[in-house]
């Protein structure tokens, strides 16, 4: 121990401490492998400089080690390589430190506006970075895997890119839980990435040499969202084309500065911005358009006596390219806005430009925008001028332009058409066939290529239409306001719409007249729009949605109910009958009473016929008993609603909708569609309105043939597709009459020996291997028969199966009586006048049959019998089944007799008298 005396002063000197350690982090590492490196736990390091183990690490921040920290060796001290993951989590850690910070600053930031303004631009700046640098780390870990893990791996058995892109993403997300503000953020930012890579793919690579036109025609934005299509736009490749596609339309003006007089330079430069825009998706149209729109103003200054007038009439075709919408319209209106000053000074080759360019196919919303733009500057005489040239060019257009819609629906409609009517006719000279058997006919005759082609073009023009339609959809509704001519010209393309699968822009429509009062008024002309056409539009846009809905009831009712609401909405009754078909379209059990819906159909007035048509069709579709649906449809006709129809109409309509959405939906549509179509058939045939429309439809045997016909077409398809069995017999008993009446109405248009030669060769192949099925004999025997033979063969109650096993022994059988083969015109009175029935003819005859001498010769003796009642009077007059095989044997006997034909009559006798034997044993 030291002593120290009292006089001396002590003093307590700080032992001096080692500054403390610091690092100065790269922004490559986390809390973590610092901490690791030097030899501390990462909650050390965290806690000594005030952060958290999460906390993003800046590049050159400082910081302090804890006193016992360990200096790292060299290997420690080399920069560890980070994996994208941890890149992304540290990315991720510095976007949440920044928002951090910039709550903390704006908290405690003073009062003053000025002040907390310039505060928060600059942290929101920094916030900012920190979510780019964010999304830069989930993009590069997200590609990352979608690379590796398809590295190598053979295209087929590739994971999409869309499975491998929301993996990655829930990966990160799980990383990150209990956020939910983080999380929303970073699914906004994965999505982002979705959105790009979307883009990216339809973005193609291309070598060579290539114009900017031909880059951006590669580029296919069917049916994609939005959003993708933006994104398509931004990029900078697509934005270097349209740069360069819009320098090529403005290269005649190179040199050129007086462009009232560059009559070459206006149409030259107005058909290359048409020639880049056409077949461009509108968009990228919309983009090169705006881009070109200095050369567009150049192009506007060429007077039109001087080449102005072609490129104004150019012009218009260029704005057909943008189709409709905002964008569209916006740039139709600043492409007016340049030629107002043209139109004012050269009023007459304005409207012949507007005239002739919209006859031809072009759009008129140019030539509308130029109207309203010269109304607004007090031009109103020539305004309507105009309008008036694109109303009647439109007109023209659909009336007599070449490649039209509508022209070439009628004629691909009436080609189809005519195919309907050669069936039937062939169907008529087919003999007696099953009912299964005429439907396999029919399947080999649709499919037949020469014929599937046909109705493949049918069903293409109807489509062609329908877009042409949505397409144009103000333009052709203006044009109906303001012309007789040009709404009957819609109300005829509304009308093929309905009856051709496309009822929902047919129904699209009807809503958007009842909005415009020009073109109400128009159709208040038109005696069967509200009683006729609406209620078919109605059902026919049903059958449609059940068909793109692939069978999903509730979501197919939940749209027509919204495409209906503008037509209902005003009528007492409305929210209810909505509330009731909701509930019908989900199929919930008894959540609907069918009397009261079919009440609720009758006071919609005459529309609400295709709210009951539609029912039909749905109730059927979701498997309701018949009694249900016929429980609607007497009640809508007892609240005073036209029944007559509703159950033939239903199945016409699903008819549409299948025959039509076999060529235009996809497979899985389609089939999933037909599954439920075939039970649902059975359900609508077996109710009474059915069996009453039916009695009906007889007397119009034309539009019974179409009916069956399309039917047939779709049960065949819809078998094939799906194999959920055979045809339903309540529906094949209910309509068999109408595969023969109609078919025996056209059976007697056959006109020649040649023509006959032709049709009986066409029935031959259908009936045979590739069709039918049947062998050679019996198709030929089929083949050559005649309508009206097979007529009274089948009036006596004998099948079709039966009767094709007769006409096999006795081709002569079907035969017209002209041609050598008996009368049987008194055959069917044998039920009623013996009691033998159709199958005891057959038996009796299969009975003549058995053991004789030549095929055939029992079943002809007989026949010869009954055909000539002249010849044999006892056979004619018999009253019983006694009374005739008395005749029988009685010819059997004098032909025993005859000693010089014995011989030759032996076959005849042995069949006369083992009939005979059949009728009394």
């Amino acid at each position: 121990m030291t002593y120290v005396a009292p006089s001396v002063s002590a003093t307590y000197t700080q032992p001096q401490l080692p500054p403390p350690q610091t690092y100065t982090a790269t922004g490559n590492e986390t809390v973590t492998q610092v901490a690791q490196q030097h030899g501390v736990t990462p909650e050390e390091l965290a806690r000594t400089n005030g952060i958290s183990v999460d906390s993003a690490l800046s590049p050159g921040q400082v910081l302090t080690l804890p006193p016992h920290a360990t200096a790292p060796t060299t290997a420690q001290a080399a920069p560890v390589q980070q994996t994208p993951a941890q890149k992304t989590d540290a990315a991720i850690a510095a976007y949440q430190a920044a928002v951090k910070e910039h709550d903390d600053v704006m908290r405690n930031a003073p009062h003053n506006r000025g002040i907390r303004q310039d505060l928060d631009t600059s942290e929101l700046d920094k916030v900012d970075a920190a979510k780019k640098a964010m999304d830069q780390a989930i993009s590069d870990e997200i590609a990352g895997q979608v690379a590796s893990r398809n590295q190598g791996v053979p295209a087929e058995f590739r994971t999409p890119t869309d499975q491998l892109i929301s993996n990655a993403g829930d990966a990160i997300l799980a990383r990150h839980p209990g956020d939910q503000a983080l999380t929303t953020t970073l699914n906004g930012s994965i999505h982002t990435y979705q959105v790009r890579s979307d883009a990216n793919a339809l973005i193609p690579d291309y070598s060579g040499d290539w114009s900017p036109a031909d880059k951006l025609k590669g580029i296919i934005l069917d049916g994609q969202p939005q959003e993708v299509v933006d994104a398509v736009l931004a990029d900078p490749r697509v934005q270097g084309w349209i740069k360069d596609a819009a320098s090529q339309v403005d290269q005649p003006y190179n040199g050129i500065s007086n462009y009232a007089n560059a009559e070459t330079q206006a149409p030259d430069a107005a058909q290359r911005l048409l020639d880049t825009v056409q077949g461009l998706p509108p968009s990228l149209a919309a983009a090169v358009v705006q881009q070109s729109m200095p050369t567009i103003q150049k192009i506007a200054q060429c007077e039109m006596v001087y080449g102005g007038e072609g490129a104004y009439g150019t012009m218009q075709r260029v704005v057909s390219a943008l189709g409709e919408g905002p964008q569209a319209q916006d740039l139709a209106n600043q492409i007016a806005g340049a030629y107002v000053h043209q139109a004012e000074r050269w009023d007459g080759f304005t409207t012949d430009a507007t005239k002739y360019a919209v006859s031809d196919g072009a759009s008129p919303t140019l030539a509308l925008a130029l109207a309203n733009a010269l109304r607004q500057d007090g031009k109103g005489e020539q305004a309507d001028g105009i309008t008036n040239m694109a109303t009647q060019g439109l007109h023209n257009y659909l009336a007599y332009g070449k490649d039209n819609p509508l022209k070439a629906y009628e004629d691909a409609h009436g080609a189809a058409e005519e195919k309907d009517k050669r069936l039937s006719q062939l169907l008529a000279n087919a003999g007696p066939l099953s009912d299964d058997q005429k439907k396999a006919f029919i399947e080999a005759y649709t499919k037949d290529p020469d014929n599937a082609k046909v109705y493949q073009a049918d069903a293409d023009a109807a489509k062609n239409l329908a877009a042409y339609m949505n397409a144009h959809k103000d333009d052709l509704l203006a044009a109906a306001g303001r012309s007789p001519d040009s709404a009957s010209q819609l109300y005829q393309c509304m009308k093929d719409l309905t009856q051709s699968g496309q009822g929902e822009t047919a129904l699209t429509f009807a809503d958007a007249i009842q909005s415009d009062s020009a073109a109400s008024k128009a159709f208040s002309a038109f005696s069967d729009y509200q009683s006729d056409f609406l209620p078919k539009a109605i059902a026919s846009a049903q059958g449609q949605l059940l068909v793109e809905e692939k069978g999903d009831t509730k979501t197919a009712v939940d749209k027509l109910l919204e495409m209906a609401e503008p037509l209902f909405k005003g009528k007492e009754g409305w929210a209810s009958l909505k509330e009731n078909y909701e509930r019908l379209g989900k199929n919930e059990d008894k959540a609907f009473d069918p009397k009261t819906l079919g009440e609720e159909f009758a006071t919609m007035g005459p529309a609400g016929k295709g709210l009951a048509l539609a029912s039909v069709m749905v109730s059927a579709y979701n498997g309701s008993q018949a009694e249900s649906i016929s429980s609607m449809i007497n009640a809508y006709s007892t609240a005073g609603g036209n029944a007559a129809g509703l159950a033939s109409g239903a199945v016409q309509s699903l008819a549409d909708a299948g025959k039509f959405g076999r060529y235009t939906e996809g497979a899985e549509a389609f089939a999933a569609f037909s599954s439920r179509l075939v039970p649902g058939l059975a359900v609508i045939a077996s109710t009474s309105a059915f069996a009453t429309d039916f009695d009906k439809l007889k007397n119009n045997p034309v539009y019974a043939g179409a009916l069956v016909g399309d039917m047939f077409s779709v049960i065949g398809s819809a078998l094939e597709t799906t194999g959920v069995g055979e045809v339903p017999g309540a529906f094949i008993n209910g309509i068999g009459f109408l595969i023969s009446a109609p078919f025996q109405f056209v059976g007697g248009l056959i006109d020649g020996h040649r023509e006959s030669e032709e049709l009986h060769k066409e029935v031959e192949k259908y009936l045979g291997a590739d069709g039918v099925g049947l062998d050679d004999s019996t198709s030929k025997a089929l083949a050559e028969s005649d309508p009206d033979q097979v007529k009274q063969l089948l009036a006596t109650g004998m099948s079709p199966d039966q009767l094709q096993k007769l006409a096999k022994l006795d081709p002569n059988l079907l035969q017209s009586v002209h041609g050598g083969s008996p009368s049987v015109e008194g055959l069917p009175d044998l039920e009623k006048r013996l009691g033998l029935s159709g199958n005891d003819l057959y038996n009796m005859l299969q009975a003549a049959e058995a053991g004789g001498p030549q095929s055939g010769g029992g079943v002809a003796e007989i026949m010869y019998v009954l055909g000539h009642p002249n010849f044999f009077p006892d056979a004619a007059n018999a009253q019983s089944k006694a009374d005739l095989a008395a005749s029988f044997r009685a010819l059997a006997q004098s032909m025993q007799g005859d000693s010089v034909d014995r011989s030759t009559n032996a076959g005849s006798i042995q069949a006369l008298n083992q009939a005979a034997a059949w009728l009394v044993g």
